[in-house]
């Protein structure tokens, strides 16, 4: 019987903390994009599960490590593993430096094939008008 429970407790510690991993670890994931405009230029953040990593800014791309760490940056920065709000993802993305955000649009999918999007366009939200 303790070889039994310890067994299921073990195996529950297991899949809890395999789990917890998965959701914070972004290379989990299938795709996370981050599209936004700021002060009327455009910047993109791209993973596409396994390897393609691109950081766009205007009409310069980056791939390889550096956009790979600028696509690591932004991902531990919007958190969304936690399933956040727009709004939390809009403050955010201006915590992460961009001031005069316009409109963005965050796509992510996890390691399940579901698709999470996250959009937020200024010249449709009442609060900023």
């Amino acid at each position: 019987m303790r070889i039994v429970m310890l067994t299921l407790m073990l195996a529950m510690h297991f899949v809890f903390f395999e789990h917890v991993t998965m959701a914070a670890d972004y290379t989990n994931s299938l795709l996370f994009k981050v599209t936004l405009e700021n002060k009327g230029e455009e910047i993109e953040y791209e993973y596409e599960n396994p390897t393609h990593y691109e950081w766009e800014v205007g009409s310069k791309v980056t791939k390889g490590e550096e956009a790979k760490k600028k696509v690591e940056q932004v991902f531990a920065e919007l958190n969304v593993t936690s399933n956040p709000t727009v709004e939390e993802l809009k403050e955010s993305l201006e915590r992460y430096g961009y001031s005069s955000i316009d409109k963005f649009v965050v796509k992510w999918i996890d390691p399940n094939g579901n698709l999470f999007t996250w959009h937020w366009d200024k010249s449709e939200d009442i609060t900023q008008q």
